[in-house]
């Protein structure tokens, strides 16, 4: 047994030294992994590239694509048909919740109120397009939220779980509106 063990260890170091010279000669093409300053966890930091950018859910990106692409059709022009788009609109059909413009408008109205813009715009895209069904849910998937903010004094939590839930039940009714 001990030289099986001494055999796969030469076995990995002789791999090694082949994905070393592999390297050399047509480079590194393993990714790198998110900056230190890029990243969404409970504290939400997404780089000074994205601070002003405005966040879409799945259903507004779905919106805008078709509407591009309807633009397109129309002055005679074709979307090329790439297999990255391709995959990219078959997601946006699979997973996009809200595909009326009425749904649409609506759940923009029902994220704009003050009371909750403690969110970000990115976080509201998040709720919008996972249409959580709790908030336990809803701060599990999106942990930015961070905790429950349990009266006006407490300066831990951002937003109570009562107006979360009223937030993520007025979604939903806009999901159910545009079905009818």
């Amino acid at each position: 047994m001990a030289t099986n063990g001494a055999a796969n260890d030469a076995q990995a170091a002789g791999n090694k030294e082949n994905m070393a010279q592999y390297r050399s000669k047509k480079g590194n093409r393993t990714r790198p992994g998110p900056k230190p300053e890029e990243w969404v966890g409970e504290h939400l930091t997404m780089g000074d590239e994205f601070q002003d950018t405005p966040a879409l859910s799945v259903s507004e990106a779905r919106f805008i694509v078709d509407a591009a692409e309807t633009q397109r059709r129309n002055n005679g022009k074709k979307l090329r048909d790439t297999e990255p788009l391709l995959k990219m609109m078959t997601y946006m059909d699979t997973f996009a919740r809200f595909r009326s413009k009425e749904a649409l408008y609506g759940v923009e109205n029902v994220c704009n109120p003050e009371r909750f813009n403690v969110l970000t715009r990115y976080e509201k895209a998040c709720l919008v397009s996972l249409c959580c069904g709790s908030t336990d849910e809803a701060r599990l998937l999106v942990p930015s939220i961070g905790p429950a903010k349990k009266d006006d004094n407490d300066t831990e939590g951002r937003i109570s779980d009562n107006d979360l839930q009223d937030l993520l039940e007025e979604i939903l009714s806009q999901d159910e509106a545009g079905e009818k």
